[in-house]
């Protein structure tokens, strides 16, 4: 699992950042949430060929909303 957690940390973070070329709707936004699925290709007796992963990523404009004026000590 560490595999697939640091590599998908590694694309969304670094990756997809890095190349506003190929992403430019990612550029002045944060990372919202991925969904990851996947299946399992398999030849006429059962043997697995080939092993699909997609990943649906969103990235969101974040807006920090204070009630009065009131922001967190961090901040």
């Amino acid at each position: 699992m560490n595999f697939y957690y640091f590599g998908t940390h590694y694309v969304v973070y670094n990756i997809i950042y890095e190349h506003p070329e190929v992403w430019p709707n990612v550029q002045d936004k944060w990372f919202y949430d991925i969904s990851m699925g996947g299946f399992a290709e398999y030849d006429g007796q059962g043997n697995r060929i080939k092993l699909i992963h997609s990943a649906n990523i969103n990235y969101k404009v974040r807006h920090i909303v204070a009630q009065n004026n009131d922001f967190p000590k961090h901040m």
